[in-house]
């Protein structure tokens, strides 16, 4: 099957060539106009979302359902931390004082 073209396809094509190039321009200015629309129309709804009123009360109901702090359990915990001896072993020579300055 062969596809065949109108007779003044070529025309066609060579006037709607010239009718971008003429217009480049404005054709530009007008895609990027409609770029920048899209764009603060999307991100305006991006930063005013609307608020799912059943989340936010599970998630509320969640946030309520934690216990008090048991004041004699934190207590025991800060004694036994701070009773804990920490040493160090030093690997660097005795004399090194300033690090910096080697």
């Amino acid at each position: 099957m062969k596809l065949s073209l109108p007779a003044d396809f070529g025309k066609k094509l060579k006037k709607t060539a010239d009718f971008f190039v003429r217009h480049r321009l404005i054709i530009f200015v007008v895609m990027t106009a409609v770029a920048i629309g899209y764009t603060t129309t999307t991100s305006q709804k991006l930063l005013s979302p609307q608020r799912n009123e059943t989340t936010y009360d599970s998630k509320q109901k969640e946030l309520n359902n934690f216990q008090t702090i048991d004041y004699k359990f934190a207590e025991q915990l800060r004694n036994d931390l701070s009773d804990v001896e920490v040493q160090v072993n030093q690997q660097l020579p005795s004399n090194r004082t300033n690090p910096f300055t080697e």
